[in-house]
Parts: structure tokens; sequence; C-alpha cells
């Protein structure tokens, strides 16, 4: 099975002071190599990592699986996005996609399970 760590997830694991349990889960998961990637987190996560570290980061992001964006998802974003809005509630487009891509709209993906619902200082592993 793959797992698409959101990028909150990897902030954790990447952070020298991060959560130590987030860490341990992304390296177990690194080494079984059951990880996936999609944009947005591979964007949001080299964003955000310390200068020294962008090349090692990317090094390791573009050696996992890596999840397309489709425009049947895209069509699922909007759809989404529009139903949320309807109901006054307002997700970050970035999040929502992930969200699409994580559920696996084109049936021949790997299965991906989103890990995000971060905490302070901790992610839920789903």
């Amino acid at each position: 099975m793959l797992v698409l760590v959101d990028s909150s997830c990897w902030v954790e694991a990447l952070r020298p002071n991060g959560d130590a349990a987030v860490r341990s889960t992304v390296d177990t998961w690194l080494a079984e190599g059951s990880i996936a990637v999609c944009a947005p987190v591979f964007a949001e996560v080299l964003r955000g990592v310390r200068k020294p570290d962008v090349r090692r980061v990317r090094r390791t992001l573009e050696s996992l699986h890596y999840l397309e964006t489709h425009e049947a998802d895209w069509r699922q974003v909007i759809r989404l996005s529009r139903a949320l809005a309807d109901v006054a509630q307002h997700v970050p487009l970035v999040d929502l996609v992930v969200a699409v891509v994580a559920t696996g709209t084109e049936p021949s993906w790997p299965t991906a399970t989103a890990t995000s619902r971060r905490s302070p200082r901790s992610c839920r592993f789903a």
C-alpha cells in the first residue's frame, strides 16, 4: 500500500526538533518504499525546507512514487470546492487537490492514504 504523506507531516519529520514519532513513521515508510508524493506536496515541502537541505530533500522526494493530477481530479476538486463553499466551508485549494489525489479517482492508481490532520506538534497517521 502506498501512503501519500501530507506536507505538514513532512515538516514534522524534517524539522530538527520535530515530533520523533512522526519522523520514525516517515522513516519506516521511506525504508519500505511505501511513500507516494504528488505535485502540491512536493512544492509545499521544497518551499518550506531550509536552504542547506533542499538538494537532499529534493532527491528524496524525486525517488518516491509520483501520483499525477489528472483532469478528472481537477473536476472533482471543483465540485468539492463549490459544495463546501455552499455550506460556508472554505478549504484551501491545495488541500482539496491532495485529498482528491489521495483518494485516487483513477481506477489504475495505486492506493494512497492521506496522513494529515496535524496537531500543533504531530500528525495522526491513518
